[in-house]
């Protein structure tokens, strides 16, 4: 029987986690031919654009046929995609060269960047939640709560603005753009300069929501009878809080903090704007003044596809955790 058990909550995790899958199939399908659509109906033909106003109809009539534009969407969706599939994301137009050589230092750029963020917004959401959450309607805790709501309400590119005349511009302290100082061979001390500023903007509005619903989260697990039994045994505050109460609190807080990786990394690309960080948000911002439809495609897909799998992780994670809500 106690073998049989965990055998059996194994099964009903596996299926619990397929059957999420199966319904993500549907959601990543759609997104695919948004994607693709989205691309088509921009103004303008991408074959014009190419060869110039001033081309020749017969050579702008064969690059359509050569990049397949003159067939129906359909017909064109089912290539791209069977291609997108296999990893080949096209040929850019700006570039010359393939999608992939373009977009995957990008990509690990904006992974650094959005990491970096991640960390950030995480313990200092979690950290700031737990103080609030255990101290409710104390000044601390409505301190943080008006705080964490201008984070929240902040629009990213004017606090980015901000910190990089604040700290750049007008103390000095920090790099306002770029990822490396040029003039130096780099390093983790330069790349983490650079970060700062990008990261902060980035990480201010997932802050703020983790610090919100953890301090929801623990100010209800912190008015069960297990809380008041724990401290009537003499057990330090701290230990009630952390053993107690923040690990009961886990699979909510776990499940806010996964869903924030999509977020972090779409959000990603405004910052890189702003700061020039070399990552996809800057790509994509040069794609689309280029009509770069094979470049623009991809980043968006890469992007939606980010938050399908935040949200998956974070439903098999919460699950994982609390198996009540398989049973949901």
């Amino acid at each position: 029987m106690c073998r049989a058990a965990p055998a059996a909550r194994g099964l009903e995790l596996a299926r619990f986690v397929f059957r999420r899958f199966l319904f993500t199939l549907p959601v990543l399908w759609g997104v695919t031919v948004v994607v693709f659509l989205l691309v088509r109906i921009l103004p303008g033909d991408i074959a014009n654009y190419i060869l110039g106003s001033g081309a020749d109809p017969a050579e702008i009539a064969a690059l359509r046929s050569e990049l397949g534009l003159d067939r129906p969407w359909h017909e064109q969706y089912v290539v791209w995609a069977g291609n997108t599939a296999t990893g080949n994301f096209g040929y850019s137009n700006q570039y010359r060269r393939p999608v992939s050589t373009v977009i995957w230092p990008k990509f690990r750029n904006t992974l650094i960047l959005a990491f970096g963020s991640f960390v950030l917004s995480t313990a200092v959401g979690v950290a700031v939640g737990v103080y609030a959450g255990t101290r409710p309607n104390s000044f601390g805790d409505r301190s943080l709560t008006t705080l964490s709501i201008v984070a929240a309400s902040v629009p990213g590119y004017w606090l980015g603005l901000m910190l990089m005349f604040l700290f750049a511009l007008r103390l000095g302290w920090l790099p306002s753009t770029g990822m490396y100082d040029a003039r130096e061979p780099g390093g983790i001390i330069d790349l983490l300069k650079h970060m700062a500023l990008p990261a902060i903007t980035i990480a201010a509005v997932p802050t703020a929501v983790i610090s919100r619903l953890v301090r929801s989260a623990m100010i209800e697990v912190m008015q069960h009878d297990y809380i008041r039994t724990a401290r009537a045994k003499g057990l330090q505050e701290r230990l009630v809080i952390l053993r107690h109460g923040l690990r009961n609190a886990a699979p909510t807080t776990i499940g806010i903090v996964t869903l924030q990786l999509g977020f972090l990394l779409g959000g990603s690309i405004f910052a890189e704007i702003i700061f020039s960080w070399p990552g996809m948000g800057s790509q994509l911002y040069s794609s689309i003044g280029a009509r770069d439809a094979a470049v623009i495609q991809i980043i968006t897909l890469m992007t939606a596809v980010t938050f399908i799998a935040a949200n998956f992780i974070a439903d098999v994670s919460q699950s994982i955790l609390d198996p009540r809500i398989r049973l949901a």
